[in-house]
């Protein structure tokens, strides 16, 4: 996150309630206390979408920007509840495939493999190879 003058994590959010977002004007609007607060961004030029390793470079140049990620989950809370029609067609299309497994995958013959381990020996301990996050999504 090199480069965010500010960063508001989920946890933080959740406490405000309700929040205006709007992405155009760069502002986010929350009430706390009977006290309406407004955050605003600075205005740089035209927005465009760009890669995760192009949006790390401008902001080590010194440039600003917006990374969000937006996520929306509906749980079925009871069967009365319908599935969307499109939803329901492709569940029946490809059941064995959403059904709940009840056993081990099969056999892949000559393809199964295995670790063979020494009887009474126990797993290696030692730290993970550190490296910074920017570069944990990095292609080789």
């Amino acid at each position: 996150m090199g480069g965010c003058d500010i960063v508001l994590g989920a946890e933080l959010l959740r406490t405000l309630g309700p929040v205006t977002m709007d992405f155009k004007e760069l502002y986010l609007r929350f009430t706390h206390d009977s006290h309406t607060y407004t955050l605003k961004g600075i205005h740089v030029g035209t927005s465009q979408i760009i890669s995760s390793h192009r949006m790390e470079k401008l902001l080590k140049k010194g440039h600003s920007g917006i990374i969000a990620q937006f996520n929306a989950i509906q749980v079925l809370d009871s069967p009365t509840q319908e599935v969307p029609t499109d939803s329901q067609l492709l569940l029946n299309k490809h059941q064995q495939v959403f059904k709940i497994p009840k056993d081990l995958p099969p056999s892949l013959g000559k393809h199964d493999h295995g670790i063979p381990l020494i009887p009474g020996s126990q797993p290696p301990k030692f730290c993970p190879y550190r490296h910074p996050f920017a570069q944990k999504n990095e292609e080789h």
